[in-house]
């Protein structure tokens, strides 16, 4: 196979999982702290009220699996791709982070997490490449 095809696919194949991860975390959330009956998504006061009543760890969990997602995306893509480059693991968590803002724009979330997640995310990507890069602690701290 051609190494740009391969690319190609490890990078979507990083994405998929990715995606999935979210969804994961997303569905464990509503599991466990279900928006109350009568509550319509679409309405923007109505969620932020919602939303005011979740537990901090709800968030801590979301803001988790947006990390998680992060990087074993990009460790995914970067270690699938031939030659093994950074490149697939950075398109990826460039992908999570522009998924997590929307997200975060698009919903009334705590202040706290838009720094939050946007750290996380960026050190998630950066972890799952350097370790699908191959780097040992030392060296990721190195560079």
């Amino acid at each position: 196979m051609p190494s740009r095809v391969r690319n190609t696919f490890a990078v979507v194949l990083g994405a998929a999982l990715a995606v999935t991860i979210v969804f994961v975390g997303d569905a464990v959330v509503h599991h466990f702290w279900p928006l109350p009956p009568g509550i319509d998504a679409h309405d923007r006061a109505q969620m932020r009220q919602a939303l005011a009543a979740f537990p901090f760890i709800a968030f801590l969990v979301l803001v988790g699996g947006w990390m998680l997602a992060a990087a074993l995306g990009a460790f995914v893509a970067t270690r699938l791709s031939l030659p093994r480059q950074a490149r697939g693991g950075r398109l990826v968590t460039i992908l999570i982070l522009l998924g997590t803002i929307a997200n975060l724009a698009g919903i009334h979330h705590p202040g706290w997490m838009w720094p939050a997640a946007i750290l996380l995310v960026l050190l998630g990507g950066w972890i799952g490449t350097r370790v699908g890069l191959g780097a040992t602690p030392t060296q990721a701290a190195a560079t």
